[in-house]
């Protein structure tokens, strides 16, 4: 049934025109690819160790619970979400989204042979801003390809899609460097996790978690470089094509933070810098992909990634979670021993962490430790929040703020003030609150609804969470579910249950895919965020793009728990 259903999408990708897209796209790169290797300036380009692709006799490991899951994966979900009218063409559109990821977006380590064994990689993740010490005048910039969320993102996508490498191929994906499928990707990335680790200790030893930030070009020696924009444009610094123009690949001398780096959030001070050190959601994902690649393809292979997941959860409990709160930290920097974790710090917490259904399937697979308290710990944030808004009036719409902050044992969780770790935006529904209404759906549509300690009659994560956020989405939008015209960004906590004309900005949109299929009471609406052209629509370098592709595996019944499915 699974060979059939690819076999339409590979006939549908060719009438539709998008394998003669993919192969016009890559004939292209290769043009482009071959007049950059005459550039003068790649001269003063470091000198990269390639190792042409290989033709290696290893076996090929074949996933366990192949894309798409379909039937299969429902089984295991405790609520059923509304699927989308036509499945089969959110199928194409998802394999086209991650068709353009892996072709854009996959950046290669140049300092490690470029080939199926060896190859570090990352899901890009570009940013620059002036070096520590420098104005923005001075155009002197660093420059980050990557950041742990970008990575844990990838590594799920590619461990719930393995399976649909045919597809891919169709689509028009250029394999790289010996890749066969998307465990060589997999692989790639674990590679680099494993070698860019945070240096923090945390009781007495290091946490093992994956460091927040990666540099692509050498500090100080190569301030002249090219950059690759969607394969073709000539920019300013940092990475270029591989030698091999075939392969026609972003590659980069991947390095941690240099001189110093970026000292701490947006230019504040006083704390370990940030980006050698962990952040938490970013490692949550990690080490989520981990148990999940431990079931899709098992742990006999190149890495035994149960071994490995093991290992970062006991880091974790030990770095990243509040002794006392049982919370999760910030990060392994935010440690009460660590320097400069200021105690207001210490005890924050952000919403994009509160990840339950990945702390319900780290419960299963490591009984050593009770993250039953972090589970508990992390819904009473929710309803301390939400409590202390309702009894100051505010509408019951579901809303959490970017950062929490409680003082004391004494005290309840409240809205951190602005400026606490980012911005002023801290204390409003913002970019890393955006995510909640997918990762709470997420526990919802898993593991069923969760009785909650609260002032709410029935208190529950459906009436904090999943119900208020979706009702709030939809009088945003009012008759505008074509274009999704009210759900922008950056709103406050006690923001009105009713119409916007709020530009839609994607990243928020997407997520309420998840609670909206999760209420399964509105066909329209849930088909609404399927043709939403946001939904699928590709931007270079910007991780949204990664979360958006996994609430929709979410939301498409594909994302199967990995500690109850059975060959």
């Amino acid at each position: 049934m699974l060979k059939s259903f690819f076999s339409g999408i590979i006939a549908v990708m060719l009438v539709t025109g998008f394998l003669s897209v993919g192969c016009t796209r890559n004939s292209n790169n290769k043009k482009n690819n071959v007049s950059l290797q005459k550039t003068e300036s790649l001269s003063n380009l470091p000198q990269f160790f390639f190792i042409p692709s290989e033709e290696d006799d290893s076996p090929v490991i074949m996933p366990n619970y192949p894309f798409p899951q379909g039937s299969k994966s429902l089984a295991v979900y405790n609520v059923k979400p509304m699927l989308p009218s036509d499945s089969d063409a959110a199928y194409l559109k998802m394999i086209s989204l991650l068709k353009e990821i892996l072709n854009n977006n996959l950046i290669f380590d140049s300092r490690t042979p470029l080939s199926r064994s060896s190859f570090r990689v990352v899901f890009e993740h570009h940013t620059s801003y002036p070096r520590t010490g420098h104005s923005a005048s001075d155009n002197i910039h660093e420059e980050h390809i990557s950041v742990s969320e970008s990575m844990g993102y990838g590594m799920i996508i590619l461990a719930y899609m393995a399976g649909c490498e045919d597809a891919l191929t169709a689509a028009g994906h250029r394999w790289r460097f010996g890749a066969k499928n998307l465990k060589d990707y997999y692989d790639g990335m674990l590679r680099t996790v494993l070698s860019f680790k945070s240096p923090l200790n945390a009781g007495g030893a290091r946490t093992g978690q994956h460091s927040w930030e990666l540099f692509g070009f050498n500090t100080g020696k190569n301030e002249t470089g090219l950059f690759i924009n969607n394969d073709s444009e000539i920019l300013s610094r940092g990475y270029r094509y591989s030698e091999n123009s075939s392969e026609s690949a972003k590659v980069a001398p991947f390095a941690n933070t240099p001189g110093g780096g970026k000292d701490g959030a947006e230019g504040q001070s006083g704390y370990y810098n940030s980006g050698t050190s962990s952040a938490a959601d970013g490692d949550m994902d990690i080490i989520y992909s981990l148990i999940a690649a431990d079931k899709q393809w098992g742990s006999g292979g190149e890495y035994n990634y149960r071994e490995i997941a093991l290992e970062m959860l006991e880091g974790f409990w030990r770095g990243v979670t509040h002794t006392t709160y049982r919370t999760v930290l910030l990060g392994d920097w935010a440690w009460r021993a660590n320097p400069g974790a200021g105690l207001s710090l210490h005890n924050g917490a952000r919403s994009s962490d509160f990840i339950l259904s990945h702390l319900r399937a780290y419960k299963a697979f490591d009984t050593e430790r009770n993250w039953q308290e972090v589970i508990d710990a992390t819904l009473n944030v929710i309803s301390d929040i939400r409590d202390g808004l309702h009894s100051s009036g505010a509408p019951n719409n579901g809303l959490l703020p970017d950062f929490a902050v409680r003082a004391s044992l004494s005290d309840r969780w409240v809205s951190a003030p602005s400026n606490f770790l980012e911005s002023a935006n801290d204390g409003r529904y913002n970019w890393n609150s955006c995510r909640i209404p997918w990762r709470l759906g997420a526990d919802y549509l898993l593991y069923g609804n969760t009785a909650m300690k609260g002032n709410l009659a029935n208190p529950s994560l459906f009436t904090y969470s999943i119900k208020p956020l979706d009702d709030f989405a939809k009088a945003r939008v009012g008759e505008n579910r074509n274009t999704m015209t009210g759900l922008g960004s950056n709103y406050a906590l006690d923001a009105a249950i009713a119409n916007s004309a709020q530009s839609p900005v994607s990243g928020f949109v997407v997520p309420f895919l998840v609670t909206a299929a999760a209420m399964r009471n509105d066909q329209d609406w849930v088909d609404a965020f399927w043709s939403f052209p946001g939904t699928f629509g590709f931007h270079n370098n910007w991780y949204a793009d990664y979360y958006k592709l996994i609430a929709a595996i979410i939301a498409s019944g594909n994302y199967w728990k990995p500690e109850v499915m059975r060959l």
